[in-house]
């Protein structure tokens, strides 16, 4: 399955180039230029192919026992690939870098047990710098209409804290006829240090603490209720108005398009130059990488310094996929019963919004 996602990641941005040079050719256009000129047909297309084992030829296919062809193939989409190809250029990962970071064997990538209750698998890339999730299709199809407001927001704010996504995808492994969707984001959390402590923070108090069992995982992700208990972040006056004036904005966006029960993403970390990790891919030895201009908040090697400088913060506002739906209705209305309302997570985006910025700003000084 590894393998079917990064040889259909790598099939179809080659296939997309050519696309692009052959429109961009049609249109008169300077293929040169980093910006592709999107239409607004982009942000529905789907880049649709049939990958077949390499030497397997039609006549070959027809000799393979009845029902068996399907273990020799698989079929692969690629979502809106100009509108992510824009979005990559615009944060500074040229296609040849994004290609090596991903590279076409399982070796390039590397499982991360889920920490979460989705049920979604996680894979780091090589390098780290990438980690690509599964989603299911409800959520795919909901980012897909939300795909318009999330490209132009994240290309006019640079400093902007929601999760950067680099692809969106499926495949129909080899050997199975289950679509498995899937997309690639930037991973937060990579630090030259390494990260000690992470956290996932929503605002709400139901449920919203590790277990002991999961602490004891050097892994383990905490939450609301494990850092009211443990810490604050230490930022400053002037750096926690900057952070909490990106927040309101980028929540803003986020309600307004019917989004909830994402989660602030926090990791920290020591700044201990003698432990400097070395990268596994040589930045320095891809000439064409363009240094794209450095988030405010992703200025002190990847992240921010707190107030005295003796940890690097590192922030983002991930799971953006939940839609204020039937079933989270449902839910809400059936937890509403146990709990206090304004203590579970499932409410309108508007009550999600401020309930979440408010405890933002009591757990940052």
């Amino acid at each position: 399955m590894v393998f079917d996602m990064l040889t259909g990641i790598n099939t179809s941005i080659v296939e997309s180039s050519a696309y692009r040079a052959k429109r961009e050719e049609q249109m008169n256009l300077d293929y040169s230029v980093d910006q592709i000129v999107l239409i607004p047909k982009d942000f529905s297309d789907i880049h649709r192919f049939h990958h077949k084992e390499k030497g397997l030829t039609d006549e070959d296919a027809k000799l393979i026992a009845p029902g068996q062809t399907y273990a020799y193939s698989f079929k692969f989409s690629d979502y809106s690939p100009f509108v992510f190809d824009n979005i990559r250029t615009n944060f500074g990962f040229e296609t040849g870098d994004y290609l090596r970071s991903l590279g076409g064997t399982e070796t390039a990538l590397c499982e991360l047990v889920s920490p979460g209750k989705s049920g979604s698998f996680f894979y780091y890339s090589v390098d780290y710098r990438f980690i690509i999730k599964t989603v299911v299709e409800a959520e795919m199809e909901f980012f897909r209409e939300f795909l318009k407001y999330y490209y132009q927001y994240m290309i006019q704010n640079p400093n902007t804290l929601l999760v950067r996504f680099y692809g969106m995808h499926m495949v129909q492994p080899r050997g199975t006829g289950r679509e498995l969707y899937f997309v690639v984001m930037g991973n937060t959390l990579q630090s030259e240090f390494g990260i000690i402590e992470k956290y996932d923070l929503k605002g709400s108090t139901v449920g919203r603490f590790a277990s002991e069992k999961e602490k004891a995982n050097e892994n383990v992700i905490l939450k609301d209720l494990d850092i009211a208990m443990k810490r604050k972040i230490r930022l400053g006056k002037e750096a926690k108005k900057r952070l909490m004036d990106q927040l309101e904005k980028d929540t803003k966006l986020l309600a307004e398009n019917n989004v909830m029960d994402y989660s602030f993403l926090v990791g920290v970390t020591i700044p201990d130059t003698t432990k400097l990790r070395k990268p596994l891919i040589d930045e320095d030895s891809s000439q064409s990488t363009k240094r794209a201009p450095t988030s405010a908040f992703k200025c002190d090697y990847g992240g921010i310094y707190s107030e005295d400088k003796d940890e690097i913060y590192f922030f983002s506002v991930i799971d953006i996929f939940q839609a204020w739906n039937v079933r989270k209705k449902v839910e809400n209305t059936f937890k509403s019963l146990i709990h206090e309302a304004d203590a579970i997570s499932a409410v309108r985006p508007d009550a999600y919004r401020e309930r979440f910025l408010k405890f933002l700003n009591e757990i940052i000084q």
